[in-house]
């Protein structure tokens, strides 16, 4: 009710023009409006009834204005200090708004539940039928049951309620009330549903004019003159605010510039620390590969070298020892073998030194892989250090980023809550121009 109520003071600012449903409590009275054939779109609904109620030019519709008018009067001037109040009871003939005719559908369902409680009688007239004035009330009108069931939204007459069936009775039976006579406020237009008042009095003639105000006294005119002068220094300020209001609403349009462009940035520079993580993953990973192969390379050049060492003490152990000792021996009682022996120790020898020269070249090629691995090694150290060094600028470049968005943020909330300031303050100078437009118009 609130909202409805800042709705209804509010009219241009439409907060609840795309927002008003149909509540549970409206919902039987739309659909009695409709005689059953509500749309299943309940909001075109609402919007139909309300379109239909400010179209009709009945004369319950010019009794409806006429009232609210005086009421709105009285109002007017017991609450003449409270503006906001003063913006809700200056309703404009045939300009209900469907959050206004949202809140009376509820209200005559609550109307209608409290007669229906109260056991009332006659719906079309008001009666209330006590108990004790069985044949003191005069019978209703004709068509009340009727009446009853299309107030009630019912289209089969089916029974008529115990006070209605007593009233009934008793008219009858032909015998006369003492009590007034009451006039029945049926009519032709009250027969049908509320759509077809529009289209049914479209060429009924226009509500009358407001009654015109009072003419005003000496002291009335000066005062008049003196709030025409608080009028004028009211629209300045209104100008003005209007003006901040829109400087403030460029201040966040701005705001929200920057916060978006900061929010690409950071996204970005996320993207770069990602790729340049990746990055170090994968320098990191080569050098442990690397790492593998020089440490392979390393044994396998300290296995040559072993065992070019071990080659080297057997050689010379077998010069004094084995086939070569025993042949030379033998030599001495067998002088045929001293040639076989001389040619035989030289094949020894050529094998010894091919062999030396092989062990030789497999070492020095293993040096050079082991040197080749040592360099790659240096290269893929000094590759991953560059990618570390990288990424702890794309870590500061990210954390500096991320500080400047929560900058841009806290910006965003200071420009909305100075848009807010603005905006209440021009609304509430806008209802004192409204107060004053009005009071001294004419």
């Amino acid at each position: 009710m609130l909202m409805v109520s800042i709705d209804i003071a509010y009219p241009k600012e439409q907060l609840l023009a795309n927002n008003c449903d149909v509540g549970v409590g409206a919902l039987k009275a739309l659909q009695r409006l409709f005689n059953g054939n509500c749309p299943l779109d309940l909001r075109c609904a609402l919007r139909r009834a309300t379109r239909a109620a400010n179209e009709s030019q009945g004369r319950a519709a010019r009794d409806f204005w006429r009232l609210l008018s005086q009421v709105e009067a009285m109002a007017k001037k017991h609450f003449a200090k409270l503006p906001l109040v003063l913006l809700q009871v200056s309703s404009q003939i045939n300009q209900l708004s469907v959050v206004t005719m949202q809140v009376q559908l509820c209200e005559w369902r609550q109307f209608m539940d409290h007669l229906a409680k109260t056991g009332a009688a006659v719906l079309s007239n008001g009666l209330m039928a006590p108990e004790d004035q069985d044949h003191e009330e005069e019978g209703p009108a004709p068509g009340s049951a009727q009446k009853y069931r299309r107030v009630m939204g019912k289209r089969q007459q089916t029974t008529v309620p115990q006070t209605d069936a007593r009233i009934i009775r008793v008219r009858s039976t032909g015998q006369r009330s003492k009590s007034p006579r009451r006039m029945s406020l049926s009519d032709s237009e009250d027969d049908r549903p509320l759509l077809a008042l529009g289209e049914a009095s479209r060429i009924a003639a226009k509500a009358k004019q407001e009654t015109p105000l009072p003419a005003l006294g000496i002291s009335e005119a000066a005062y008049i003159q003196q709030e025409r002068a608080s009028l004028r220094k009211e629209t300045l300020r209104k100008d003005q605010a209007v003006k901040l209001l829109q400087k403030a609403q460029k201040e966040v349009d701005a705001a929200n510039a920057v916060h978006q462009l900061l929010m690409v940035q950071v996204r970005e520079a996320m993207c770069r620390r990602s790729a340049f993580q990746e990055a170090l993953n994968k320098a990191e990973l080569e050098v442990t590969e690397h790492c593998e192969l020089i440490q392979q390379s390393q044994w396998d050049l300290d296995c040559s070298r072993e065992t070019l060492t071990q080659l080297g003490d057997n050689y010379a152990s077998t010069d004094v020892q084995g086939h070569l000792l025993d042949a030379t021996k033998a030599c001495a009682d067998m002088p045929a073998l001293a040639e076989r022996l001389s040619v035989a120790s030289s094949a020894r020898q050529a094998r010894m030194e091919d062999l030396f020269t092989a062990v030789h070249e497999e070492i020095e090629s293993s040096h050079a892989t082991f040197e080749q691995l040592q360099e790659r090694h240096v290269e893929l150290t000094k590759k991953s250090d560059m990618a570390m060094s990288e990424l702890r600028k794309a870590k500061d470049e990210v954390n500096q980023k991320m500080k400047a968005l929560d900058a841009a943020k806290q910006t965003c909330i200071e420009a909305r809550h100075v848009l807010v300031r603005r905006r209440v303050e021009c609304l509430t100078i806008e209802a004192q121009v409204v107060l004053l437009q009005k009071l001294v118009a004419g």
